[in-house]
């Protein structure tokens, strides 16, 4: 549950749920990558360099920093 850890990176986070999800839903590894390679990242500051990182390994295209948003669009 999204409370049990509070200093967790939000994207790191996003990240956990949507394996999560997709793997409930029998998706192959090849799979995931093609759907997160398909994700667009919207955020509110630039990530850190862990963060940054991870979206880079998973092929996530380019995040966008807006004012005040958090959202993980997924295609």
């Amino acid at each position: 549950m999204w409370f049990e850890q509070a200093t967790r990176h939000a994207e790191m986070e996003a990240i956990d749920q949507l394996v999560g999800q997709w793997q409930k839903d029998g998706l192959s590894p090849s799979q995931v990558a093609e759907k997160f390679s398909k994700c667009v990242l919207y955020v509110t500051c630039e990530p850190c360099i862990m963060c940054a990182s991870a979206l880079s390994f998973l092929g996530m295209n380019p995040y966008a920093e807006l004012d005040s948003l958090f959202v993980l669009f997924c295609f």
